[in-house]
């Protein structure tokens, strides 16, 4: 029996987080199933050489990779997305990991787990989607699609603008009345049941905006901000429980805003700039 975690594989943009996790639903299932027996299976003579990978101190050659997807069951085109995966984690160039990027969409989109689940995915294809999903329904609209992808800031084509429409319709994000107008059922999309591996490309995307619009806006147009601070790992936590709240709040507030007239976008970020410094072994002698 194929393993859940296995069926799940194109929803993972990092191989040894799918490597902890299979190893996870595997000890569930069999409490004899350990990192030894994990690493003999691959045929590794190491016990602790999965452990090590999966924590990260440990790097795979193709021949260890080819020995784990042997010992793994992976087969066909999940096999090389587990491959590709690992090169992409594992570089240190960028060109190279865009180009790899692309290929793990390439291999994500021809899955059964993307067909499946593609009505659901696609409003995460291009960044100007939920754009164009926002002004669609503003009244001022007069149904040129050109004039909407103008709105658009950068601006797309009227092609782009069309294609949009036609493909939030067809997912019913927005619908055609019969005056011509167009509207939608709910006034936000939550992206809380998307796997990351979909969403992580438009968020790059916004970013980018993001630094664009840092050179190109004027300062009363832009609201960007940095503060560098130290915390604990609970102090980190209840940061994050408060960027929660803060983005549900002033979704609540945009939500039920009458007048609203431009579509802007918030990016928060919250990253470590540092490790643990690690006291060395000659001061613990002192």
């Amino acid at each position: 029996m194929v393993s859940n975690t296995v069926n799940r594989i194109y929803g993972y943009e990092d191989y040894r987080h799918f490597l902890r996790e299979f190893f996870t639903e595997k000890k569930s299932l069999a409490k004899t199933f350990s990192h030894r027996a994990f690493a003999l299976r691959a045929g590794f003579n190491s016990p602790s050489f999965m452990l090590l990978v999966m924590d990260g101190k440990r790097n795979l050659s193709r021949e260890s990779t080819a020995k784990i997807v042997k010992a793994i069951g992976l087969s066909g085109r999940a096999l090389e997305y587990f491959e590709t995966l690992v090169i992409y984690n594992q570089s240190d160039k960028e060109a190279e990991r865009e180009e790899l990027r692309v290929a793990l969409e390439r291999l994500r989109r021809q899955s059964s787990f993307y067909r499946v689940n593609d009505e659901q995915f696609a409003f995460y294809r291009h960044w100007y989607y939920p754009v164009v999903r926002e002004l669609a329904i503003d009244p001022k609209w007069d149904g040129s699609f050109s004039q909407l992808g103008e709105s658009v800031m950068p601006p797309i084509s009227e092609d782009d603008a069309r294609e949009a429409v036609d493909t939030l319709c067809s997912i019913g994000m927005l619908r055609k009345n019969t005056d011509g107008t167009y509207s939608r059922e709910e006034p936000a999309v939550t992206a809380a049941d998307v796997p990351s591996a979909v969403t992580r490309p438009v968020r790059r995307q916004y970013i980018r905006l993001a630094e664009r619009a840092m050179d190109s806006l004027p300062m009363d147009q832009r609201h960007i901000s940095a503060l560098t601070v130290m915390m604990s790992e609970e102090g980190y936590s209840k940061i994050c429980e408060k960027i929660d709240e803060l983005r549900q709040a002033i979704l609540a507030e945009a939500v039920d805003e009458e007048k609203a007239a431009k579509v802007f976008q918030l990016n928060l970020q919250l990253y470590p700039l540092s490790r643990d410094i690690v006291r060395s072994q000659r001061h613990r002698s002192r």
